[in-house]
């Protein structure tokens, strides 16, 4: 027997729970659907499954593992020092903004270095510091959002710059969230502005070469502060995420609630999707660990004693997964009534396509730090014994469906 979801209609959690328990067959989320005048629809979802039922996990597997041998030509040095981002190019080969003397490092697809490039530095042809997003501008160049120096900068594979543009779009905003959706060269940027307005992201690229003079649609976004973002400190804000789709739609959201609106190409509001993800309150003991990791934070620690937010975040991030969905990660700090609390090191997304269904589990290795997202697998970084990061990736064991059977 299989007691499937209803659209309109609900079937409680507890109720779920007693048949799992009672061993009647399978059991789906329930959702809701609720349109408004304007066309918006408004997707909930009651009950979602437990992040360890195997029959509700997509299986991966491990495909490549970069850097966690060494460097050959020098033992004293890592392969990598900090991977932040990968660029893929069509012919396997990728591109690794690090965190090493060199800010960008070419792999070949067997996975040895064929070169490491850029410098440091605020200069023309200098990449400041900071967490950039990158992507393949042709088969033999690399774009680089440059967030420190607000620039958008291309370079060949030695190192050369071929195109730089100034990304004069932040006025009263904080520094902005960048996304991009490689396979078309688009560029987008969410901006988190702090006082009368709200938010709002902006379609600034179809590629390297041709930025927006005037950024493209204007989209608000539902208020993105709410009365933690306005304490003193920096701990337990509740950050806005956002993806661009491969198909240009966008998905955000923000940390404190677990309501995901999608927009479509143009702008408009498609649809929100609520999901029954809880805010975990933060014990004195955990208090107390993030103010001892806070004031360990060099040239920021001896500042003024923060506020602390009193409740997790729902979710720490969001990621693309191609033009079917996203993936929400999160831990045992944001989980649904009833789910089994994990160990510290484990988190998982939930995966949910842009309908608003369910469409499954994955349980990220221990330690993994998730880089970028792809339609068929995902890269991160993990950290090996002696200290030294590598790179690995992974594919999914059965493909993403958008919840239509495509």
């Amino acid at each position: 027997m299989k007691v499937a979801g209803r659209r309109h209609g609900r079937v409680t959690a507890p109720l779920l729970a007693f048949l799992s328990a009672c061993g009647i067959g399978d059991v789906e989320p329930t959702t809701h659907v609720v349109t408004a005048p304007d066309g918006t629809e408004l997707v909930s979802t009651d009950w979602l499954p437990p992040w360890d039922d195997a029959q509700y996990q997509i299986p991966v597997h491990r495909v490549r593992s970069i850097g966690s041998g060494g460097n050959p030509s020098d033992p004293a040095q890592p392969a990598l020092f900090d991977p932040r981002a990968v660029a893929r190019f069509p012919d396997g080969s990728l591109v690794v903004f690090d965190g090493g003397p060199n800010p960008l490092v070419r792999i070949s697809s067997t996975d040895s270095i064929l070169g490491r490039f850029g410098a440091w530095g605020h200069g023309p042809a200098e990449i400041g510091t900071g967490y950039p997003w990158i992507w393949p501008s042709s088969d033999s160049t690399v774009a680089v959002v440059d967030i420190t120096n607000q620039m958008l900068k291309e370079f060949t594979f030695d190192g050369q710059l071929s195109a730089e543009t100034r990304l004069d779009y932040m006025g009263r905003a904080r520094t902005p969230f960048y996304g991009s959706v490689p396979d078309r060269q688009a560029l987008f940027a969410h901006f988190w502005y702090v006082g009368e307005r709200e938010g709002e992201f902006r379609s600034l690229a179809d590629s390297v070469r041709r930025v927006l003079p005037t950024p493209g649609p204007m989209v608000p976004l539902p208020a993105m502060s709410d009365e933690s973002a306005l304490r003193a400190g920096r701990l337990g804000r509740p950050w806005p995420r956002f993806v661009p789709l491969a198909d240009e739609s966008i998905v955000t959201g923000k940390s404190s609630e677990a309501v995901f609106s999608i927009y479509t190409p143009g702008g408009a509001l498609l649809r929100r999707i609520s999901l029954p993800l809880v805010r975990r309150p933060i014990d004195a003991r955990e208090h107390a660990d993030l103010l001892r990791e806070f004031r360990s934070i060099p040239g920021v620690g001896g500042g003024p004693t923060p506020e602390v937010n009193s409740h997790y975040p729902v979710f720490s991030n969001l990621y693309a997964l191609g033009d079917r969905g996203f993936a929400i990660e999160h831990g045992r700090r944001s989980l649904p009534d009833g789910d089994p609390v994990p160990a510290d090191n484990i988190r998982f997304w939930r995966l949910v396509s842009t309908s608003g269904s369910f469409l499954g589990v994955v349980v990220l290795p221990e330690d993994f730090q998730t880089l970028s997202v792809h339609a068929t697998g995902f890269w991160g970084v993990r950290i090996d014994a002696v200290g030294h990061p590598y790179l690995e990736e992974y594919l999914f064991d059965q493909p993403i469906s958008d919840g239509s059977g495509h």
